[in-house]
């Protein structure tokens, strides 16, 4: 997780260089399809963690497949 000096002062440029707010708020609108709202009621360290990248990969193809055989759908009506 990124360090920030929360206590330099504040201007305009430790806004944009430090604490980028404006480019967080459009990914946060565009690619998550959060609301202005949502946005700015995150505290950063909810908000760091949502856009932290992760090791983690999706299955493959043949991974998905060796999973479902081993555990096939139920045919149980809901």
């Amino acid at each position: 997780m990124p360090k920030y000096n929360c206590e330099a002062e504040i201007t305009s440029d430790v806004r944009e260089d430090k604490w980028p707010f404006s480019s967080w708020l459009k990914i946060a609108v565009m690619r998550f399809g959060l609301d202005p709202k949502a946005f700015w009621a995150m505290s950063v360290v909810d908000w760091l963690t949502l856009i932290e990248t992760s090791d983690v990969h999706a299955l493959g193809r043949s991974e998905f497949e060796a999973l479902a055989d081993q555990y096939p759908d139920e045919d149980t009506p809901f």
